[in-house]
């Protein structure tokens, strides 16, 4: 037990008054050696330095240095709002992916001038595409059907999406059957790899649909096609010179059924389009066209645009 001296009980009776009156006096004793010999003060924590903005040097409020240790390349709200704005206008305003090279020519070039009830029809059709539809676009030569579809491909381009892939039926098959060339190298196309690029285009027309021989194993290839595109909800149009029934027919029932189910089938019924010496463009005019080096896709492939284009033997323009 710590006892007090004589002097330390005088002083602790003489100080008690200051203290709460519950406290012993060596309680007492004990506050006063505290008071003369108070503790050294803390070391005073440096000063931070502060967080700036990388890109205007603004001083910032964050001074956690946990948060200084992990990251020292901050920018402030209003540069990241600002580098988002141009991140977004530079998205908007990126180039228009190019037309794979067997989109015909003159469509291209017509489309610009597509109006009336066509453009009415190719806007719904445009509509029933975009959630993954197959529709079948048919009606009489002359009624715009394949500048319908380059119009629905141009709505594609102006939304930043490739253009998809434009194929006559005829030559979907001369296609396939040019890779079986016997000799071909290595770095030719192979039937599973041209099927696979009709399987997963983003957008794929296929015009012409009457031209096919209709053969069995046409109907094999077109109804492999058609379902891989049906189930991935890939959209599809095909074109063709036939009535409803006709065009039934010639997909046959499972692909007929497909269609009926997702887009069905649209008619073009209004008279021909086609007038006489009204449809010639100009050199320049056809030079503005903005080509891909591939048939298929705007991003890469074997092909080239030209007269004498000439894919795997099978394709001549």
């Amino acid at each position: 037990m710590t006892l007090l001296t004589p002097e330390q009980q005088r002083e602790a009776e003489a100080q008690a008054h200051r203290f709460p009156s519950h406290l012993t006096y060596l309680q007492v004793h004990q506050r006063l050696e505290a008071e003369r010999n108070p503790p050294p003060p803390s070391p005073e924590k440096p000063k931070a330095i502060p967080i700036k903005c990388r890109e205007c040097g603004t001083e910032m409020d964050e001074q956690d240095d946990v948060l200084r240790a992990i990251c020292t390349n901050f920018i402030c709200e209003a540069c990241e709002k600002k580098a988002e704005e141009e991140k977004r206008l530079a998205w908007e305003n990126r180039p228009l992916a190019p037309w794979p090279s067997l989109w015909p020519e003159r469509a291209i070039l017509d489309q610009e001038n597509c109006s009336g009830e066509p453009l009415r029809l190719a806007k719904v059709i445009n509509g029933l595409l975009s959630d993954g539809a197959m529709v079948g676009l048919i009606g009489d030569r002359g009624r715009g059907k394949t500048v319908m579809a380059a119009r629905i491909a141009q709505w594609r381009r102006e939304r930043r999406e490739e253009p998809g892939i434009y194929v006559r039926a005829a030559d979907v098959f001369s296609l396939i059957k040019g890779t079986w060339e016997k000799g071909r190298s290595s770095s030719r196309e192979t039937e599973e790899s041209l099927m696979n690029r009709f399987r997963e285009a983003e957008f794929l027309v296929i015009d012409e649909i009457q031209e096919r021989t209709l053969s069995e194993w046409e109907n094999k290839i077109l109804v492999n096609v058609l379902d891989h595109r049906y189930a991935g909800l890939l959209p599809t149009l095909i074109v063709g010179n036939l009535s409803t029934a006709e065009l039934a027919t010639n997909l046959g029932p499972s692909i007929s059924d497909r269609m009926a189910q997702t887009g069905g089938v649209v008619e073009c019924g209004w008279q021909s389009l086609r007038q006489p010496g009204t449809k010639v463009y100009t050199k320049e005019q056809r030079e503005s066209i903005r080509w891909s080096h591939c048939p298929f896709t705007s991003t890469g492939g074997l092909g080239f645009r030209g007269r004498e284009m000439q894919l795997h033997g099978g394709y001549h323009a």
